[in-house]
């Protein structure tokens, strides 16, 4: 799973997207639209004993939601298909169910997962997990249920309140408990800079957040301590996006570095900044990308703007990801009409993957909407994952 960021609207109850649930899982096999380039392969996971959500799943889910009253869960539901290139050479496809593979918002939860080769879609591994309800459905503040990549081809699991650091080859080399003096509801959410070489843990419980540096070999804490600290009035609001070096810090309009030598201080420019807010990226060398609702600009170490690109269309559908190296990034963007980057937009997701040194676009792909469509992207950028429907397309980023 790259850094992803993006102005999707969340689910807000499956009772409300039963409809395009049901077009999606049942009857209707959906397959992405013939576009050149074409794929590296189509893979069908329902195939390799992926079973996708029924209509009786999700009217018991509406039942129990209903007659809980509890709409907070719905910040912990963790329905969809996720996607993560672990190496060059795999990709992820994996889901979080019940022990006996139904869709339920309660623990306990299985998350499973299918490694497959991304030159022919060949089952490399598969692995089960034990995880815990989500606290949060953003990202930023609850990992559980997830797999990052790190260097060196090997990858981190957030599950059951544990991390845990597999090899290429899917051998345990460390773990780690989360563990708390807080009995809250705590959240952690690990993130993983530019390069892949150190981890960020940022853990969020009732008296406040605490943040630390992780070394990727150990998963132990980097001592002396340099993640910010717990003064400076940062509160759980407050957005702390890590680079290779350091760290940015997220406050209304403005990203600041630490430490101040670490990159200039940057100011989102569009008015709808202000209102609407904005997504960053952390890219190599100390580049920065930010992403507002209708622009996307890229801004050098010095802070000064080096590419950017609008759309006009309104209320669009947009994402923005980076490779593992921070060197390549993707724009996923929809809307009912307008255009971006010269492409016409359509309901329709366009995927496009730019490279960072030349700026140059390598390829555009446009896929059908779907409930479950995502992507990722591959660490060193050469390779693009698609998951639409039940069905894993993988494509080279170079291709036109």
């Amino acid at each position: 799973m790259p850094e992803k960021i993006s102005f999707r609207i969340a689910r807000m109850s499956a009772f409300f997207l039963l409809p395009l649930a049901l077009l999606s899982h049942t009857g209707f096999p959906a397959h992405p639209k013939k576009t050149d380039p074409l794929p590296v392969y189509s893979l069908d996971i329902r195939s390799l004993g992926f079973k996708p959500a029924s209509e009786k799943d999700f009217k018991r889910l509406d039942r129990e939601l209903f007659r809980s009253g509890d709409i907070a869960r719905l910040e912990s539901d963790d329905f969809h298909v996720k996607l993560a290139f672990t190496s060059k050479e795999t990709v992820a496809a994996y889901w979080t169910r019940g022990p006996g593979g139904e869709l339920r918002s309660d623990e306990p939860l299985i998350m499973e997962a299918i490694f497959l080769d991304t030159s022919g879609g060949a089952l490399k591994h598969r692995e089960r997990w034990p995880v815990r309800k989500r606290q949060s459905s953003s990202e930023y503040a609850d990992t559980e249920g997830r797999i990052l990549p790190v260097n060196g081809g090997r990858f981190v699991v957030h599950a059951g309140r544990k991390l845990m650091l597999y090899s290429p080859d899917f051998t345990l080399l460390s773990d780690t408990k989360l563990e708390s003096d807080s009995k809250g509801k705590d959240r952690w959410s690990i993130h993983v800079p530019p390069g892949g070489s150190r981890l960020f843990l940022r853990h969020e419980f009732k008296g406040g957040v605490r943040y630390s540096w992780l070394y990727v070999d150990t998963l132990a804490p980097i001592q002396p301590e340099v993640a910010p600290p717990p003064r400076q009035g940062l509160a759980s609001e407050t957005i702390v996006h890590p680079t290779a070096t350091g760290y940015f810090l997220q406050r209304g309009s403005t990203l600041e570095p630490y430490p101040p030598t670490d990159g200039a201080k940057i100011f989102c420019d569009p008015t709808e900044c202000r209102y609407m807010g904005f997504n960053a990226l952390m890219l190599t060398g100390g580049q920065v990308l930010l992403a507002s609702e209708h622009s996307i600009i890229v801004y050098a170490r010095d802070g000064s703007p080096i590419w950017s690109r609008e759309t006009s269309a309104k209320q669009p559908w947009s994402e923005v990801a980076r490779s593992l190296d921070g060197r390549t990034y993707v724009v996923l963007m929809s809307a009912k009409r307008g255009e971006f980057d010269g492409i016409r937009l359509t309901e329709d997701p366009t995927l496009l993957i730019y490279d960072l040194a030349s700026q140059q676009r390598k390829l555009e792909i446009q896929t059908p909407f779907d409930w479950d469509l995502t992507f990722d992207i591959a660490p060193d950028g050469s390779k693009l994952a698609v998951l639409q429907g039940t069905t894993v397309q993988v494509f080279k980023s170079d291709s036109h």
